[in-house]
């Protein structure tokens, strides 16, 4: 199965979210409902991964320490967290703010509407997350 490139974009916000992300999605990607399923799932194990890299100090490159002054912050790790993350909250957290409308869901250029509608990973390309910013006063 090849990789997803995911996405993500704010209405009205000029450039992504995030940079590209290459997903690859699990087996039992075939309906919306699993395909989130999984991209969270991965996004919390990243999520757990980068936090226990923060607990090593390490000495930054020059190119390093130009991206974190351009970013307003510059990290060398020592750093210990201690954020943990309930997955399955997180699962139900994303379905959720779905099923609500707080972002629309795109695979390749079909928005997908519905946790069990059917989805073809094996065919898709890019998935993209459009989140939707309510009015000010609306």
């Amino acid at each position: 199965m090849s990789p997803l490139v995911m996405k993500a974009k704010i209405v009205g916000r000029r450039g992504p979210v995030f940079e590209p992300i290459e997903f690859s999605p699990d087996d039992d990607c075939t309906t919306v409902r699993g395909l989130l399923a999984s991209i969270v799932r991965q996004q919390v194990r990243q999520f757990a991964e980068r936090q226990e890299s923060q607990r090593l100090v390490r000495i930054l490159t020059e190119q390093e320490i130009e991206r974190g002054l351009a970013a307003g912050r510059i990290s060398s790790g020592g750093s210990d967290l201690q954020q943990s993350v309930d997955v399955e909250a997180a699962v139900e957290a994303a379905w959720t703010s779905f099923r609500d409308g707080f972002f629309y869901f795109f695979l390749d250029d079909e928005q997908l509407t519905d946790l069990d509608q059917a989805v073809d990973v094996t065919q898709s390309r890019e998935a993209l997350f459009l989140r939707l910013v309510p009015l000010v006063g609306g």
